[in-house]
C-alpha cells in the first residue's frame, strides 16, 4: 500500500471534523492574520481538531464532495493565500507535463504510460514513476527522448529546483526510509542522498515549494525542517502538537511571513511560531467552506 493514501484518509476525517466543530460553535474567535481575515479563513484549536476527530471515527468523504487547496505564498513582502476550488482532488505527486518525446514506459512495467512527476534540467527532463508498490523508477531523460539513464527504483515522493540545483525525496519500502537526494548530473548521474535529512524510520518525508529563492522546507510527519541552500544551514522543528502529524501527509506548500512558518494544503492554512517554546501551532480553515461550500 502507497505510504501516504492512509495518512491522506485521515486528513479527510480531520476536514469533516472541522465542519462539525464549527456548526456547534467552536471555532475560536483569536486574532487572524489580514491574509487569512481577506480569504474568509476561520481559526480552530487543534484540541478541537482532535477531539471531534476522535468521535467521528473512521469515516470516508462522499465523493462528490471536494476540498479547497489553500496554498501560502508571498506578496509584496506580507502572507497571502490562494484559495483554489479544485474539480478533483489534487496532490503534490501527480503533476504530469506534456513533453515533445514519448514518456511510455509500458515496456518495463504496463503501468508506466505516464510519469507522476516531471521537472525540467536544462536542456534534460527528470521523469519518475511513482506508483507504490505497483513499481517505481526515476530516468533522466534526453532533450529529444533518445536517450534516458535510471537514476533509482525508488518511489519518487517529491522534486524541487533552487540556485540551479536539483532535490528530490524518495521512498524505499524495503527499508522503510525516505532520503533527501541531489542530482549529480554528468556522463553518469546519480541521485546522491545528503544524509542530513535521512530518515531512517517508516514516516514521511517531502519538500514543499516555497516562494524563497534560497530556502527550502522539509516536512515529516513531527518536524519542519528550514534549509538555506546558498549557507547550507538548516533549522530542525520537532513539532510537538500530536495533529501536525495529520496535516504533513497532504501539506502543498510553505513560506516564512510575519515571524511564522506557514503552511498551506486542502482545506488548512496552519502556522509555526518557530521562537515559541511549544512551537505553537495554529490552524486555519476556509469559513464558507465550513459551512458546507464546495
Amino acid at each position: 500500500m502507497n505510504p501516504f493514501a492512509f495518512r491522506r484518509f485521515h486528513l479527510l476525517t480531520i476536514i469533516f471534523c472541522w465542519a462539525g466543530a464549527a456548526v456547534h460553535g467552536v471555532v475560536a474567535e483569536d486574532h487572524i492574520p489580514a491574509a487569512l481575515t481577506k480569504s474568509g479563513f476561520g481559526k480552530v484549536t487543534t484540541g478541537e481538531v482532535l477531539n471531534v476527530w476522535q468521535a467521528m471515527g473512521n469515516n470516508f468523504t462522499s465523493t462528490e464532495e471536494r476540498w479547497p487547496m489553500c496554498d501560502v505564498t508571498i506578496q509584496d513582502g506580507k502572507l497571502a493565500v490562494l484559495v483554489r476550488r479544485l474539480a478533483y482532488p489534487e496532490t503534490q505527486e501527480w503533476r504530469p507535463q506534456k513533453v515533445s518525446f514519448n514518456t511510455d514506459m509500458t515496456h518495463i512495467n504496463k503501468r508506466f504510460k505516464e510519469p507522476t512527476h516531471m521537472m525540467r534540467l536544462g536542456e534534460d527532463w527528470l521523469c519518475a514513476y511513482a506508483y507504490g508498490e505497483f513499481g517505481n523508477r526515476c530516468w533522466l531523460f534526453s532533450n529529444a527522448g533518445k536517450t534516458k539513464a535510471l537514476l533509482t527504483k525508488k518511489e519518487i515522493v517529491t522534486l524541487a529546483t533552487m540556485q540551479g540545483r536539483y532535490f528530490a525525496t524518495t521512498y524505499d519500502s524495503e527499508k522503510y526510509a525516505f532520503d533527501f537526494s541531489e542530482l549529480v548530473p554528468g556522463r553518469n548521474p546519480e541521485l546522491k542522498p545528503l544524509n542530513v535529512f535521512q530518515i531512517s524510520k517508516s514516516g514521511l518525508l517531502r519538500i514543499l515549494p516555497s516562494p524563497d529563492k534560497e530556502t527550502l522546507f522539509l516536512i515529516e510527519q513531527n518536524k519542519l525542517t528550514r534549509w538555506n541552500v546558498t549557507t547550507n544551514t538548516s533549522i530542525a522543528m520537532c513539532v510537538p502538537d500530536e495533529c501536525f502529524a495529520y496535516l504533513a501527509s497532504d501539506a502543498h506548500s510553505s513560506c516564512e511571513a510575519e515571524g511564522r512558518f506557514w503552511i498551506g494544503g486542502p482545506g488548512f492554512v496552519c502556522s509555526i511560531d518557530p521562537t515559541a517554546a511549544d512551537l505553537a501551532l495554529q490552524i486555519f480553515v476556509p469559513k464558507d467552506w465550513l459551512r458546507g461550500a464546495k
